[in-house]
């Protein structure tokens, strides 16, 4: 697979270099002293101000006892490769997020722990938070980021104060939350393939010191990038919209409410489909076409689209009880979902038709304790209930000369629909707490009890081989197919409960430096999936305890951070979402399924730093280190025992780093111009937990690069900007599935491509 080749060594001297700068301001004390009481060059730059609310408290990043990288406001909206949620992921060590169907279904992943399998009825052990309300539906976790106000990314087990209980961590993605002062911004951005993406906000009080609102809108549109030579039309395009509303009211001194409204409208093609019979990007049509033009050329006829709706509103209400705090968030959110695929040759031969329907409710009460100078505590309950209902309609047209196995013979006809309704009700009480026995030592402890339900219905409906179609406009109706079987039902019903925790041991060193240790105790709820003998597969829980020692330390006058953790985790009963061989199969293929595995670890270390010495410039960068071992794995879901032990987890590069930065010069005239941007690198990896030899099941190691050049007036207000995306037109694989007579379908990362934005604050 051809792919340009970085080595993490210049990362890593810098890191050396930035070590032995520590070590020169801690030998130096009336150096670090004289900093500190020096004034600050132009602006407020320091970096150890920044407040997060991962404890569900506001709290300094730095005294936070947790590994947690915060993206800022500022380093979103100047980062032209950010532009859905799991585009973040440049920015943090030992992390993947790639979103393989078009903009839905991202597969996260932290520190090796994630799930391949993205089927509507999934949870993910990486919990995805917006504005402190969880979204279970995998389908809404690819929200366009726009008007954010920062997002907080933990890793580790989250199985006390966050809503769901998550083995791998927790992301939250905080919007600009309405004030009294008028605040509001535009920016426009065109690029390639008639790019078009507008974004903005409006913000201000209504009645001084009792109202506030703020609409922020986002609308994005973009052509295709790969010529369909089956069809003529380019495909790949995309446009997506969203809204979000919120109004603030101070009903007095002591109750705050915040009314929140969403919506999102995305209609796109999915993600185009490429086929290659070698990891040196041989691209080719499995059937008639010929060799075809790299990534931009594909042969593939019929329909492929995504559609997706999704809604939502949520009330939070804070009340303050003489010192104590009350805080109730109240949401419901909704997504509808319709995938449609067509023929994978170009002979329209086969599609499918998929949809899904969520409706999840969710709402979670706590109590905190003022902070006081020894001891503070967190009280909770939660209560999550989500109701699914999915549908595949699949159909295969015999046609002669058809065959992808065989062209010389007829493809076959077969026409199914598997139907289920998952429904699932969970609910947890939870404490939290920290007690601090001196200025330097404290203790953090955090318990939470969890129970979960689930329901899942399953018919499966097929026709038999004589059945003809005859209707092909909604093909997918059981009324256009001459005759079906009787269908098959099923159904499952399943409890668990868990007790999670988490113990956390804290040092303050100095006022610049803490270390922490924390042991906890982690757990995902199993659950169903549809059998590869259309019948229903019960999954078992999974557990994951971790261990992690991390230490946080800020130099020269607050503006300049360093971080760093070692983690060890075993991980018992592990969900996979892998594909296996179908028995049988001649030429070979494969089948996705999901099973549990008995056991496995991941071990690494993560270094993170950031250096913001004006407000001309700030460069950060980051540093992942990782070891997966599947220790017990024998899978048996394709009906064959396949030994895995020993193969390493999917999507976990051992080696990630990634750099950003920006520097600016004063121009006489008072404005300034500008360069910035960032890179990212990962190391090998793999797509397939159970066939890691196949050179096209797993994808070496690349690099992704922007960049951008830049012009701001002297009141910082408007801006105008070029950017380039994917600066070295780096080919790489966000997905590997389907191996079939030596075929494997790829499904690419978007090529370099150019634009100018503008940018106005008023």
């Amino acid at each position: 697979m051809q792919t340009h080749h970085f080595h993490p060594t210049p990362l890593i001297l810098a890191l050396v270099a930035g070590f032995q700068c520590f070590h020169a301001q801690a030998q130096s004390a009336n150096a670090v002293e004289s900093a500190a009481s020096a004034p600050k060059s132009e602006a407020d730059v320091s970096l150890s101000s920044v407040v997060v609310t991962a404890q569900k408290r506001e709290q300094k990043l730095q005294e936070v006892p947790v590994a947690i990288t915060v993206i800022g406001a500022e380093k979103l909206s100047k980062s032209d490769g950010v532009l859905t949620a799991n585009d973040i992921t440049q920015f943090i060590p030992n992390a993947q997020a790639s979103a393989t169907d078009g903009r839905t279904r991202p597969r996260w992943f932290l520190r090796g722990i994630g799930t391949n399998e993205v089927a509507a009825s999934t949870v993910s052990p990486i919990g995805i938070y917006h504005d402190d309300v969880y979204l279970n539906n995998v389908y809404i976790q690819g929200f366009p980021l726009f008007d954010t106000q920062r997002v907080e990314v933990l890793r580790g087990p989250q199985g006390t104060l966050w809503g769901k209980n998550t083995t791998g961590g927790a992301i939250h993605y905080l919007s600009k939350r309405p004030s009294f002062k008028s605040d509001s911004y535009a920016r426009i951005g065109l690029g390639e393939d008639k790019e078009r993406a507008v974004q903005g906000a409006i913000g201000g009080g209504l009645v001084d010191g009792v109202l506030a609102a703020r609409i922020s809108f986002y609308d994005e549109k973009r052509g295709g990038w790969v010529r369909n030579t089956a069809t003529g039309n380019k495909d790949g395009s995309v446009a997506d919209s969203a809204v979000r509303g919120q109004l603030l009211w101070l009903v007095n001194d002591d109750i705050d409410a915040t009314f929140a409204l969403k919506a999102r409208r995305l209609n796109g093609d999915k993600a185009p489909s490429f086929y290659v019979i070698d990891p040196k990007q041989t691209v080719r049509n499995p059937l008639y076409a010929g060799p075809l033009k790299g990534r931009r050329e594909i042969a593939q006829a019929g329909e492929f689209g995504e559609d997706l709706d999704s809604d939502g509103g949520s009330v939070r209400i804070n009340w303050n009880l003489g010192g104590y705090t009350l805080t109730s968030i109240t949401a419901h959110d909704t997504g509808s979902r319709v995938l449609s695929t067509g023929s994978p040759i170009a002979v329209d031969v086969s599609r499918s038709r998929a949809t899904s329907d969520s409706r999840q409710t969710t709402q979670e009460l706590r109590l905190a304790s003022p902070k006081h100078k020894s001891y503070d505590w967190i009280l909770g309950g939660y209560y999550f209930e989500e109701d699914l209902r999915a549908s595949t309609a699949a159909r295969r047209d015999r046609v002669a000369g058809a065959s992808s196995t065989n062209p010389a013979n007829a493809s076959p006809r077969s026409f199914d629909i598997t139907d289920y309704d998952q429904g699932t009700k969970s609910h947890a009480v939870f404490a939290a707490g920290t007690y601090r026995f001196n200025e330097t030592f404290s203790i953090g402890a955090g318990v939470r009890q969890s129970w979960e339900k689930k329901t899942f219905d399953l018919d499966f409906t097929a026709a038999p081989s004589s059945a003809t179609f005859t209707g092909n406009t909604q093909w997918w109706l059981p009324a256009g197919v001459s005759a079906l079987n009787a269908p098959k039902t099923y159904a499952d019903r399943k409890s668990w409960s868990e007790f999670t925790y988490d113990v956390t041991p804290q040092i303050k060193i100095n006022e610049n430096a803490n270390v922490y240790l924390r042991y906890a105790h982690g757990f995902r709820a199993g659950g169903f999936v549809v059998s590869n003998a259309n019948t229903i597969t019960q999954l078992d829980p999974e557990t994951l305890n971790a261990t992690e020692l991390g230490l946080k330390t800020q130099w020269l006058n607050g503006t300049l951070t360093f971080n760093t953790a070692i983690f060890n985790y075993d991980y018992k009963n592990i969900i996979v979402g892998v594909l296996l061989p179908v028995p049988g199969s001649n030429p070979p293929t494969t089948q996705q399924v999901q099973e549990n595995a008995a056991s496995g670890w991941s071990r690494g270390a993560e270094f993170e730093l950031a250096w913001s010495p004006s407000k001309r410039w700030r460069l950060g960068a980051n540093l992942g280190l990782l070891k997966t071992r599947y220790t017990n794995y024998e899978s048996s879901a394709s009906g064959q025992t396949i030994k895995a032990s020993g193969n390493r987890f999917t999507r976990s590069p051992e080696v990630s780093y990634g750099i950003d930065g920006e520097y600016s010069v004063p121009l006489p005239s008072g404005g300034l111009v500008g360069i910035g941007g960032d890179l990212s690198w990962r190391s090998k990896q793999y797509f397939n937990a159970v066939d890691q030899e196949t050179p096209t099941l797993k994808q070496k190691s690349y690099e992704l690069a922007n960049a951008r050049v830049f012009f701001r007036t002297a009141d910082g207000k408007t801006e105008v900007s070029a950017y380039v995306r994917n600066l070295t037109d780096s080919l790489y694989s966000r997905l590997a599935t389907n191996t079939t007579a030596g075929v494997t379908r790829q499904v690419y990362g978007l090529p370099r491509s150019f634009g100018v934005a503008a940018s106005m604050r008023f």
